[in-house]
């Protein structure tokens, strides 16, 4: 009767991990997702509108990203059209630099290696440290998928597809 209670209680645990992974933000872990705007943002891009958008939001003084319109919209533009907005890195490039994702933030944001890169060349300060904080990075053992497709997508000309 012990060993089932044992085997009960490790079926409960792997239950309820899997429930919790299914919880990640965005709702998706990344896997098998495509090089798409509409791909990218059900895996893990509409959850950057939980923060940055139109108030009571976190980042409520900064760029809008709680549609896909609005994310979409970030293409080309850089931290300086967002005067009031409290930045916790100062390097100023596109937000979404299309065709050259190690010069857009929502990539050196998001990426340890890419902010590594970009503050070494830039000599800035970059927002991956407050990101990380908050759990909102993405790391190469678990999000390599999101991170190619991530990359490819901006690389590819951050189309609206």
């Amino acid at each position: 009767m012990g060993k089932r209670t044992g085997w009960g209680r490790a079926a409960l645990g792997l239950l309820a991990a899997g429930l919790l992974a299914g919880c990640a933000p965005g709702g998706d872990d990344g896997d098998g997702v495509e090089a798409t705007l509409d791909s990218l943002w059900e895996a893990r891009l509409k959850g950057c509108g939980e923060c940055h958008g139109p108030p009571p939001r976190l980042v409520d003084t900064g760029p809008d990203m709680t549609t896909q319109t609005a994310f979409l919209a970030l293409r080309d533009s850089t931290p300086d059209d967002y005067p009031g907005w409290e930045r916790a890195g100062n390097c100023i490039i596109p937000l979404i630099d299309p065709e050259n994702p190690g010069n857009s933030l929502v990539i050196t944001s998001l990426i340890e290696e890419k902010s590594t890169q970009l503050v070494n060349k830039e000599g800035c300060t970059s927002a991956f440290s407050s990101h990380e904080t908050l759990g909102e990075t993405l790391h190469p053992t678990n999000d390599a998928d999101l991170i190619d497709a991530l990359t490819t997508w901006i690389a590819d000309g951050a189309q609206d597809n």
